[in-house]
C-alpha cells in the first residue's frame, strides 16, 4: 500500500462514505474459542487508524481472536443516507443484479461500484449525495419495482437499517483475501483504487433520485424535540424520622421527602 497517498485519499473517501459524527460500526473479528465470525460492536469513534487497518488486508492475530475488517451501519445522523447496497448471496440474485440492475443504471446514469465476494457472490454500490433517507428508499423501491426484483438484503433499509455491512477493501474471512472491485472497467483489490473509486464514483444527488421516483414520496417524520420542564421544589412539613436529629440535618429531613425517605430507611435496617 501507498502509505502516503492513501492518507491524501482518506479525508475525501471519508466525506464521500460516511456522515455525522456519530458512525455506528464494529469490529469483524473470528473467536478462536468458539470458531464462529462476530461483530464486535465499538462505542466509540471511527478513527483513520481503524480505516487504515481495514484497508491493509492484514488482520490483527491476539491471543483470543482475529480482527480487522471494519463494519459500517449506513444509517446516519440526521437520517442522511450516503450509500446503497445490494448484497447478492443467491444465484437469483446475483442473476437479477447483473442482468437487470446493472442495465437499469446505466441507462439512467447512475455510476456503480461492483464488489466480488467468495464462491460467486458480490455487494453492488451506489454512492449517495446525503441523501434523506426517505428519499433513498423510495428510489431503492422504484429500481426494485421497474427491474422486477430485489435481493433478501439492501443496506440501510428495511431490515437492515440498523445492521452493519463490511466497506470494501476488508479482508474477507470465507475467502481468506481482499476481494476485488470493479469500477470503470478497471479491477483491482489496490486500497488506493477503492478510495478513488467511491470518491470518483458520481453521486446521486436529490434532483436526479426525484426525477426517478415516480410515487409519491412519504413526508418524513419529524421528531420533535420536547423542552426541559423546569423543577419547582415545594418545601414540606415532614415527621422527622428521629427525635434528637443535628439541626441542620433534621431541617432537611423535614422539607424534603427523599432524604426523609432515606434517613427512615437507614433507621428502619437498624431496628
Amino acid at each position: 500500500m501507498d502509505k502516503i497517498k492513501f492518507f491524501e485519499l482518506l479525508p475525501e473517501f471519508k466525506k464521500a462514505w460516511i456522515h455525522g459524527n456519530k458512525v455506528k460500526f464494529s469490529i469483524q473479528r473470528f473467536n478462536k474459542t468458539t470458531n464462529e465470525l462476530e461483530y464486535h460492536d465499538q462505542k466509540r469513534a471511527l478513527t483513520d487508524q481503524d480505516w487504515f487497518t481495514h484497508f491493509s488486508g492484514r488482520p490483527i492475530d491476539s491471543k483470543a481472536f482475529v480482527s480487522g475488517s471494519l463494519a459500517i451501519c449506513g444509517a446516519f445522523e440526521d437520517d442522511i443516507t450516503k450509500w446503497i447496497c445490494w448484497d447478492g448471496d443467491k444465484p437469483e440474485e446475483i442473476e437479477w443484479i447483473e442482468n437487470k440492475l446493472i442495465p437499469w443504471l446505466e441507462k439512467n446514469g447512475i455510476d456503480y461500484i461492483y464488489e466480488f465476494s467468495a464462491n460467486g457472490r458480490c455487494h453492488l454500490w451506489v454512492m449517495l449525495d446525503a441523501l434523506p433517507q426517505i428519499i433513498a428508499w423510495s428510489l431503492v423501491n422504484q429500481i426494485h419495482e421497474e427491474t422486477g426484483g430485489r435481493t433478501g438484503e439492501c443496506y440501510p433499509f428495511g431490515s437492515r437499517r440498523q445492521a452493519v455491512i463490511r466497506p470494501p477493501g476488508g479482508f474477507h474471512w470465507r475467502a481468506k483475501k481482499v476481494n476485488d472491485i470493479l469500477w470503470n472497467d478497471h479491477q483491482s483489490n489496490d486500497p488506493c483504487f477503492m478510495l478513488e473509486a467511491v470518491i470518483g464514483a458520481r453521486k446521486v444527488t436529490e434532483d436526479v433520485a426525484k426525477s426517478l421516483i415516480k410515487t409519491k414520496i412519504p413526508e418524513p417524520v419529524v421528531k420533535v424535540k420536547r423542552d426541559r420542564q423546569i423543577f419547582r421544589y415545594f418545601p414540606q412539613d415532614l415527621e422527622l424520622p428521629f427525635d434528637n436529629l443535628p439541626n441542620f440535618l433534621g431541617s432537611i429531613a423535614s422539607q424534603c421527602q427523599s432524604i426523609n425517605t432515606q434517613i427512615k430507611g437507614i433507621r428502619d435496617q437498624s431496628l
